[in-house]
């Protein structure tokens, strides 16, 4: 099988930009895209995509997007992961600003060798996401997706930034002054108007579309991310963000599933107490976890706050969560209380 060194730096740009392209769920990159993404003509795309279809790395017919082979995935996903971790390395490391990064990362990456990159990404703790909130890749190109609109669909609400694109560096300059960064809490009135510490952003039209956002304050949001993160880890592949609200069936709210690229969704359960956030996950059946500060009052009639705990965790395996009645979990319902150390109390419960 073919290695991503293998590849001309020619060769490596394009699979980046394809993959990229569609890496937000956006549409298939056409060759009008991929010429203004690599600032080339149309001509000179045609000629690259027929030899990296006839290596057998994408799928491509005149007049149709471009689309990976599977091995144009798998080396795709390498050449993003050198770009990324060195982003990121160049802008905690070196400090750079995020809007410096991607020309040096561009150079840096067609002469990175991965005992280079193994080292780079053990220094910086194996992070998961570069300073512009796009996925790294891991070693074996597992990554996480997360269902992020962008600011411009997003309706009124508390929204956490999940990603800022990076292909205009004035723009993310100004951004950055703005304090608008993946993590951060930006707020939509009913006019529409964007707020982050009590002010009004001065936002343009396309800032709202290079800003991609989770429907939830940041502690929700990123604890969702660390579930994705943590499953795909332990499975070895990609895993999808999802949203399902019981009540209206809607996929833009509601409780997050996570979901396997065979389809499969295991089982997931976040929970929070102050900065903390628990996360639990299982291969099947229904899963809780809850977690509270230990100086917090239980509600009235319950008998303590580790009473209180376990049947929060019940409530949330059940699928009744905030709706049901903490006095309703069966006789016999097994709990499991967590040692997670002084100041907390947590527990966790699995029903088949």
């Amino acid at each position: 099988m073919p290695h991503v060194d293998d590849l001309t730096p020619i060769a490596q740009d394009y699979l980046k930009v394809i993959w990229s392209a569609v890496e937000w769920g956006d549409p298939p990159i056409t060759t009008k895209g991929i010429a203004a993404r690599l600032g080339t003509t149309q001509a000179n795309v045609s000629d690259t995509v027929k030899r990296l279809a006839a290596q057998g790395l994408i799928t491509y017919a005149p007049y149709k997007p471009v689309a990976l082979t599977e091995l144009g995935e798998e080396l795709a996903r390498a050449m993003v992961r050198r770009h990324r971790l060195i982003e990121t390395f160049l802008t905690e490391v070196l400090g750079y600003g995020w809007e410096e990064v991607h020309d040096d990362a561009e150079l840096l990456e067609h002469a990175s060798s991965e005992g280079f990159l193994a080292r780079v990404d053990v220094h910086l703790g194996h992070p998961r996401r570069d300073p512009h909130g796009d996925a790294i890749p891991g070693p074996d190109g597992s990554w996480t997706r997360l269902i992020a609109p962008l600011l411009a669909d997003a309706g009124p609400g508390t929204h956490t930034v999940a990603r800022v694109a990076d292909t205009d560096p004035e723009q993310l300059a100004r951004l950055s002054d703005l304090g608008v960064v993946p993590g951060v809490a930006l707020t939509v009135d009913d006019e529409g108007a964007v707020r982050s510490g009590g002010g009004v952003l001065a936002l343009d039209a396309d800032d709202h579309a290079a800003i991609r956002v989770l429907p939830e304050g940041p502690r929700f949001a990123w604890g969702e991310a660390d579930a994705a993160t943590l499953l795909a880890d332990l499975a070895g592949e990609p895993v999808a963000i999802e949203h399902l609200c019981p009540a209206c069936g809607s996929d833009r709210h509601g409780r997050p599933v996570l979901r396997l690229a065979d389809g499969s969704r295991p089982a997931v359960s976040i929970a929070h107490a102050g900065e903390l956030t628990l996360v639990g996950l299982a291969q099947s059946g229904r899963l809780g976890v809850d977690l509270e500060e230990a100086g917090s009052a239980p509600p009235p009639g319950t008998a303590s706050l580790v009473d209180w705990v376990r049947a929060e965790a019940y409530l949330k395996a059940s699928g009744e969560g905030l709706r049901g009645d903490a006095a309703s979990a069966p006789r016999g319902t097994r709990w499991h209380g967590l040692d997670l150390g002084p100041g907390l109390v947590a527990a966790w419960c699995w029903l088949a």
